[in-house]
C-alpha cells in the first residue's frame, strides 16, 4: 500500500485492483452465471458483472443501467475481457492479504508517531 502525507492525514490506496473469475447466481436471470469479480479494496465491497446479461453490483445492490442503446453489449464485452486477463483465485486471495498486511503496518506506525 502506498500513503501520501498531506496535511491533517494521508491519502492511500492499494495500486492496482485484480480481477478474478467467478460462477455465481445472477440475481437478474436467475441461474448460474460466469461473472468477474473486481477488488474493491479494503473500505469497499468488490464489483461483480455478469457476462450473460452485463448488469453489475456493488455491495449486494445492482449498478444503475445506462440510459443507451448498446450498453448491455458493450458491458459485456468488457466482462469478457476482464474474464480473459483475470487472475487466479490464490492471487487474489494474496493481493487481499497483502493490502491488509500493508494497512495493519501502517497503523502501527501512525499509532507509534502519535
Amino acid at each position: 500500500m502506498t500513503c501520501t502525507p498531506i496535511p491533517g492525514g494521508y491519502i492511500c490506496g492499494a495500486g492496482p485492483h485484480p480481477t478474478t473469475r467467478r460462477i455465481l447466481p445472477c440475481p437478474t436471470e436467475g441461474r448460474r452465471r460466469r461473472m468477474v469479480q473486481k477488488y474493491g479494496g479494503l473500505w469497499y465491497g468488490d464489483d461483480l458483472t455478469c457476462l450473460g446479461c452485463g448488469d453489475a453490483w456493488a455491495d449486494g445492490e445492482r449498478y444503475a443501467r445506462p440510459f443507451a442503446r448498446g450498453w448491455r453489449q458493450k458491458q459485456i464485452a468488457r466482462a469478457r475481457a476482464d474474464w480473459d486477463r483475470a487472475v487466479t483465485r490464490a492471487e487474489y486471495d494474496r493481493h487481499f492479504q497483502a493490502d491488509l498486511a500493508a494497512h495493519v503496518r501502517f497503523v502501527d506506525q501512525t499509532e507509534a508517531a502519535s
